[in-house]
């Protein structure tokens, strides 16, 4: 339990998630880590000057767009469908060649990722390329 005014840590809950293996704790991850990333958003909303009169910045509506690649059809099957239960928008890729199409052709929040995909290729290729297209800041 995390002690009252501490903040959580959005990167950690993300690493986490990324070396989690069992589906009902990754998507426990992913939801604590979806609804630190939207309270980190209300704070910084309400931080924001406003000049009397002038309306309040327009809401932008959090992309939810991930791409979820796995080379084993059961897994591939099972957690798109939770993940789509809680918003998200998935694009699946059972093989490093379709996920990295799929960026090429696509832009993505969220980037799940088994990483012993291919024997020519693996998931850092798939991560290395998702960092191409979107850098991190």
């Amino acid at each position: 339990m995390q002690p009252k005014g501490e903040r959580k840590d959005w990167k950690e809950l993300a690493r986490r998630a990324a070396n989690e293996h069992d589906s009902e704790k990754l998507l426990a991850l992913i939801e604590e880590l979806n609804a630190v990333l939207a309270e980190q958003e209300n704070e910084l909303r309400r931080r924001l000057p406003s000049k009397p009169g002038e309306p309040p910045p327009p809401q932008r509506e959090i992309s939810r767009s991930l791409l979820f690649v796995d080379d084993e059809p059961s897994i591939r099957l099972t957690l798109p469908p939770l993940l789509q239960e809680h918003g998200f928008q998935v694009n699946v890729a059972a093989n490093v060649a379709e996920a990295l199409e799929a960026i090429k052709t696509n832009e993505f929040d969220v980037l799940i990722c088994d990483l012993n995909i291919d024997r020519k290729a693996d998931g850092f290729e798939v991560m290395h390329a998702m960092r191409q297209a979107i850098p991190m800041r």
